[in-house]
């Protein structure tokens, strides 16, 4: 089979918006699973499942962070998270957790929810928490743009214009 000198130039464009490392994974990916040639859709399709595996990873190891300050810490709405140092009268305050756990415990009801959870209600807790967190993660890329960010965005669509559109009024 002989391929065309266009076909890698039109897979590059369907595929531009991904890295190079989650192509390679997502070929591999769908080697591991397929026995044909994947196509752009198997490729897109391989790169985004492994791209939410990653996220729930992460999600998940956020839910292990918070539960062991929860374990180790002791939380007073007055203080917020501190360790209680008996000898010497000293207290050491818990490190602040990440703008995206933050953003999970508020949508599970606060911190008070989350620290005087039932048995009966962790489950949900988590299942509610882990949705929040990749919910946050997902979508905090397009809310917190930098000005040099934006602005190269900006310039890479109004490069894309029409040239008598650009300018005129």
């Amino acid at each position: 089979m002989e391929l065309s000198p266009t076909l890698p130039e039109i897979w590059a464009e369907a595929l531009k918006d991904m890295s190079i490392e989650q192509f390679e994974l997502a070929c591999l990916t769908h080697l591991r699973a397929s026995r044909f040639f994947p196509t752009v859709a198997d490729i897109r399709l391989a790169g985004t499942a492994e791209e939410g595996d990653l996220r729930q990873l992460e999600a998940e190891r956020a839910w292990e962070a918070l539960q062991r300050q929860v374990s180790r810490w002791t939380y007073e709405e007055s203080r917020g998270w501190f360790y209680p140092r008996h000898a010497g009268g000293k207290v050491e305050y818990a490190p602040e957790f990440s703008e995206a756990i933050e953003y999970a415990i508020r949508q599970c009801g606060g911190l008070h929810s989350v620290v005087y959870c039932t048995t009966d209600r962790f489950p949900f807790l988590r299942k509610d928490f882990l949705a929040a967190y990749m919910r946050y993660t997902e979508t905090s890329g397009l809310q917190m743009l930098g000005k040099q960010e934006a602005r190269a965005i900006l310039g890479k669509i109004m490069r894309r214009l029409p040239e008598s559109s650009v300018g005129k009024d």
